[in-house]
């Protein structure tokens, strides 16, 4: 019995190990296609259209689009709305589609709520782990802001996505700027 029991151990130390070593391994830049464009008061941009199971969940009035930040990475935005400009930043692990719901619930006729997503989560390009930084998060976000999506406008987000809403805050102190 005993010997059974070293057994069942030593294969669940080894599954466990090999587990852990499938789950944590860096992986390599995955960097999503758009098809045709989308033209804004800030630019052109690559337009997205979102798959069929996440787009069922949204109105026609949403432009999806992707935001190259560095080569080959892109950042996903969702935005809603026009006029006075709200950024909505998610948290660490989800995504900007996250904040469909208080965009529903927003004037979206005197609004223009911008939801993007962080690099490497939801739609955005997938990157190495070992790329997945503090650093990379803020850059990302100031060269995104530099595209002008955002002009000046109210800033709001949670936990991880402070990080992103902060840095353009910090970066751009633009009047009526402010992080909540």
């Amino acid at each position: 019995m005993k010997k059974i029991l070293l057994i069942l151990l030593a294969v669940i130390t080894v599954s466990g190990i090999v587990f852990a070593g499938v789950i944590t391994r860096d992986g390599e830049l995955v960097t999503p296609e758009g098809v045709g464009t989308i033209t804004l008061d800030a630019g052109t941009f690559e337009a997205f259209p979102l798959p069929d199971y996440a787009a069922k969940h949204i109105t026609d009035g949403y432009k999806s689009y992707f935001v190259e930040v560095e080569p080959g990475i892109k950042v996903h935005v969702l935005e809603v709305g026009s006029g006075f400009p709200v950024f909505l930043q998610h948290g660490n692990p989800t995504s900007g589609f996250l904040y469909r719901k208080v965009a529903e619930e927003l004037p979206t006729d005197r609004l223009r709520v911008i939801m993007p997503t962080l690099v490497g989560l939801g739609f955005s390009s997938k990157i190495p782990a070992s790329q997945h930084t503090l650093d990379k998060q803020r850059s990302g976000a100031i060269e995104a802001d530099r595209t002008g999506i955002c002009g000046p406008g109210l800033g709001w987000s949670y936990w991880y996505g402070g990080t992103r809403a902060f840095t353009r805050l910090d970066q751009r102190n633009r009047g009526a700027e402010h992080g909540i």
